[in-house]
């Protein structure tokens, strides 16, 4: 790939034109529907006679305006920072392709495959995806160093969707890098099992399961609404209120539920933590 595709000034020209369908494009962060469902799910907790309410700061709207400026500037750093490196991210997708095909074998021939396996091969770049999205969260925390960088996500005692977005640059890249690399082991097992003409199935220009998660209440993960799953659906499925426990002040939770749409991995690794539907937390780090 040549060098130009990542040229900053023909990068920040892509970046800008990217900010304009923040609401409008599916591939955006806070594409209007998934705004919507977060909307909706806000209404389901309210309707559902929520007897314990979101455990907010005492003055909520100081707390999160004194968020706003880190959060704005993290957020508009995430998305330059995506945009900036696709062309690079593209190799962490072959890495993840190359790796299969030097333990399995050249893949096999062209193939037409059915609507069927490019579903499964959809399924399996979200899985292995997120697999990989778990070990580069929970390498942040596992590590004093890395936590550095991985604290100011932390950090906010008032959660907002765009907190989501608050990383420093080189951790956004970290992550930015283990999806794709996660993706790419995916597109090169399918290879090896279905041929080389092998895709996932999309939806303007998004994998399937990812936009469905998108659009499953994903905005509330950061917020004060401990919107909750069935317990036995928990064991598979991070919901927002299992995040927010990660979030919690107390130290003790920040080692759980580090998947970001699969509790799978939390679960087969015991990091997962179901917390109480009535538990509300504090958000924030403690520093000594």
């Amino acid at each position: 790939m040549a060098m130009n595709s990542i040229d900053p000034v023909t990068a920040f020209n892509a970046w800008l034109s990217s900010l304009t369908g923040t609401l409008t494009d599916a591939r955006a962060l806070f594409w209007w529907p998934t705004i919507a469902t977060a909307l909706l799910g806000i209404a389901i907790v309210m309707v559902a006679g929520n007897r314990h309410p979101p455990d907010m700061p005492r003055k909520p709207l100081g707390a999160f305006l004194r968020e706003l400026p880190m959060d704005l500037s993290c957020y508009l750093g995430y998305t330059f920072t995506q945009v900036l490196l696709g062309g690079l991210l593209f190799w962490a997708t072959v890495a993840g392709i190359s790796l299969v095909f030097l333990v399995g074998g050249p893949p096999k021939g062209v193939a037409s495959p059915s609507f069927s396996e490019q579903m499964a091969v959809a399924a399996l770049a979200f899985a292995l995806s997120d697999f990989c999205l778990y070990w580069s969260h929970r390498l942040f925390h596992w590590s004093r160093h890395l936590w550095w960088f991985h604290s100011l996500h932390h950090n906010p005692p008032a959660l907002t969707p765009i907190t989501a977005f608050r990383f420093w640059p080189p951790e956004a890249v970290v992550h930015f890098a283990a999806f794709n690399f996660g993706e790419g082991i995916a597109l090169g097992i399918a290879n090896l099992a279905f041929g080389t003409n092998m895709t996932p199935v999309t939806y303007l220009g998004v994998n399937v399961f990812w936009l469905t998660w998108y659009l499953a209440f994903s905005h509330l993960r950061h917020s004060h609404f401990a919107l909750t799953y069935p317990r036995s659906l928990s064991h598979l499925l991070i919901s927002p209120h299992m995040h927010q426990l990660h979030h919690s002040v107390d130290p003790r939770h920040h080692h759980s539920n580090f998947g970001t749409a699969l509790a799978l991995w939390d679960w087969m690794f015991g990091t997962l933590t179901i917390p109480e539907r009535n538990e509300r937390f504090k958000f924030g780090v403690k520093h000594a």
